[in-house]
């Protein structure tokens, strides 16, 4: 990894252009050292955020964006409404002088002024989310985030929020404004007051802002609940190992005091062997990294009388570990043994491969017994003899890919740093105190770095997703909520636009169960299309969503059919309310102004 300073005026993509321009040159004059290497630019900040932070920004983005949308939405369809009520105003208006362009002029400011009061509401909830939010994140966490310490709601932040305030004032405005306008004058002034039904070009925009809410709805609740699944799947993969009772830290050794391989290996022997003598323990081990941690090290490696082809890659993940490891996490050995208390410095080095790094660099023949080395083709490691293969184990906890792994007796290639894996029979919480006391008899200068139980460990390795589910869920509860008035507005407005004509029905025998019968079978049409359409676009998404997050299932057929179900329900029930006023309309009353 190389860190640099682009030039003032040079973009990323070009310095990526350039750069990869002499890997080619590179790997054409050296196709033996060089050859399928290339070269990836990015921004400090990026490497600094990771990976998955992006992914956040873009899921709780994407979520916000479909509840601006639903919003706008509703209000559109309110509006169009408000503009049906408002045509005999309009039409005055019209008839004293005033302009086509003065009117909606006149729509727009007051659909602005709307979003802009419904931004203050939305910058004081966003400032209650903010300090709830900064007050729950873990310690730990948020000291690795960088800028964490620095964020508040600043003047950027109110001043996109005015300007979506106002483009969300535009957006919901404009068609209901246009359409507002679209008015029979000589008709409209003729009836005085009473205001006259709506175009067929208004209510065919109102159900296709119906069918847009219910769908983005549908799509938003499934992602949420998927997510929120998948996360929860992610935090009970290690079940496994009981991680309540497994406690964790890492020792790194000071290499002016552990210096020499025999220093590290008395070390490591002395350490676990008053950590199996407290009273509770099981299992007292070291490794290199817990399964579902992520803090595993990939490594090239070599096998014994096989070059690796040019522009060919052999890796694994190296994982030194103590002899009682793969009993301690209950790690089969398939085909010969694992370490021993006789593998020790003095004794020839060996390894224990898995199985997916038998199946991969092995194929068809028998791997114990064969030597391996860890590193590229200068490495000054010692060749490792193959004893025995172990079964695949997890150590990344969002790639459902398992990588190869080679497993080295930390007894006898011990590492300044390991991580520390102390099992119990109880909470691994109450051993902290002791565990600490017991290391710091063997060496008082020796911290013992993120001391805590695997269960949280695994917890804070979630937090980020976990805040994710739970805006994903306020989103969705958000767009639900406004799905369902969605509906609610559209069958009333439709209920008072057909007063006449329902009155009419009645009068000459129309049963009222028929009148209900008909304004529910609007709403099922406008609720089947929407939801058709939502499970569509939550399929889709899903899938996007499952190649970046582990747990996330994407034919869930439970989320699908429970979400599906209840929003149906949820819409046909919003939709009661209106069509029962229409059931229960008096004919007389109805054609009173005929």
């Amino acid at each position: 990894m190389v860190i640099g300073r682009l030039r003032s005026g040079v973009t990323v993509l070009q310095a990526q252009s350039d750069l990869r321009t002499i890997a080619t040159q590179l790997a054409k004059s050296y196709p033996a050292t060089n050859s399928g290497w290339t070269v990836r630019v990015e921004p400090l900040l990026d490497g600094i955020n990771g990976e998955f932070t992006p992914l956040y920004y873009r899921l709780v983005m994407g979520a916000t964006l479909f509840v601006l949308l639903v919003v706008c939405a509703n209000v559109a369809n309110l509006q169009f409404a408000r503009g049906i009520a408002r045509r005999p105003e309009i039409a005055m208006r019209t008839a004293l002088g005033a302009g086509r362009f003065r009117l909606i002029r006149q729509l727009l400011t007051e659909n602005i002024l709307l979003g802009l009061i419904g931004a203050l509401g939305g910058i004081l909830f966003g400032a209650f989310y903010l300090r709830m939010t900064l007050i729950t994140m873990p310690e730990r966490v948020a000291r690795y985030m960088s800028g964490w310490s620095n964020i508040s709601l600043n003047g950027r932040v109110l001043a996109f929020s005015i300007v979506l305030a106002v483009l969300a004032g535009i957006v919901a405005g404009f068609a209901p404004a246009l359409q507002a306008l679209r008015i029979n004058l000589v008709d409209q002034l003729k009836s005085g007051s009473r205001t006259t039904t709506g175009s067929q070009g208004s209510r065919t925009l109102k159900n296709i802002f119906a069918v847009a809410q219910i769908s983005l709805a549908v799509a938003l609740v499934i992602g949420a609940t998927l997510i929120s699944k998948g996360m929860r799947t992610m935090l009970h993969l290690a079940d496994a190992y009981e991680p309540a009772r497994v406690l964790t830290f890492k020792v790194q050794l000071p290499e002016s005091r552990y210096d020499t391989p025999q220093k590290r290996a008395a070390w490591y022997a002395a350490s676990l062997q008053k950590l199996r003598q407290i009273p509770g323990v099981t299992h007292a081990e070291v490794t290199g990294s817990l399964p579902y941690s992520d803090t595993g090290w990939t490594q090239d490696c070599a096998i014994e009388n096989r070059p690796v082809m040019p522009g060919k890659f052999q890796t694994a993940q190296r994982l030194p570990v103590s002899d009682g490891y793969f009993s301690a996490f209950h790690i089969g050995i398939s085909e010969g043994r694992g370490f021993t208390q006789s593998d020790s410095l003095n004794s020839i080095p060996v390894a224990v491969v898995s199985r997916k790094f038998a199946a991969q660099y092995f194929p068809g023949e028998k791997p114990v017994g064969r030597r391996i080395r860890m590193g590229d083709a200068n490495s000054h490691e010692p060749w490792l003899t193959i004893v025995g293969i172990a079964e695949d184990v997890h150590y990344s906890l969002w790639f459902p890919a398992i990588e190869p792994a080679v497993y080295i007796d930390a007894a006898q290639l011990p590492a300044p740093d390991a991580t520390y894996a102390v099992l119990t029979n109880g909470a691994a919480s109450g051993l902290a105190p002791a565990a600490r006391k017991t290391l710091m008899a063997l060496d008082p200068a020796l911290p013992l770095d993120v001391l805590m139980s695997y269960e949280q460990f695994l917890n804070e390795s979630l937090v980020g997703l976990k805040y994710v589910a739970v805006m994903l869920g306020i989103d969705a509860a958000f767009a639900l909520a406004l799905a369902a008035i969605g509906i609610f507005g559209v069958m009333a407005n439709l209920v008072g636009e057909r007063t006449r004509e329902i009155g009419v029905r009645l009068a000459v025998g129309a049963r009222r169960e028929d009148v209900l019968s008909m304004i529910l079978r609007r709403a099922s049409v406008l609720t089947a299309t929407g939801v058709g359409t939502g499970v569509v676009l939550a399929y889709g998404l899903a899938h996007m969503t499952a190649n970046l997050l582990v747990g996330v299932r994407p034919h869930d057929p439970v989320v699908f059919t429970g979400i599906t179900g209840m929003i149906a329900l949820i819409a046909i029930g919003s939709s009661w309310i209106p069509a029962r006023r229409a059931a229960r309309i008096d004919p007389m009353v109805a054609l009173h102004d005929e």
